[in-house]
């Protein structure tokens, strides 16, 4: 697999990640009235978005389990 394949890879992982937390965050949100723990998934999401984006050295471990 080529290096700037694997990046690709790496942030469209960190992308669909980021975006499950951000779900898990909206049902906490909506469903259950929770907004602190709404809050640490959008942190968390949206940390794992920027750096998949930035930084997909930081992710690959993620990404290669």
């Amino acid at each position: 697999m080529k290096i700037s394949d694997e990046k690709k890879d790496i942030r469209n992982f960190g992308t669909i990640l980021a975006l499950i937390l951000m779900a898990m965050g909206s049902y906490q949100l909506y469903y259950k009235g929770q907004w602190d723990v709404a809050l640490w998934f959008y942190a968390v999401g949206g940390m794992v978005i920027i750096l998949s984006f930035f930084a997909p050295v930081v992710i690959k471990p993620l990404y290669k389990i």
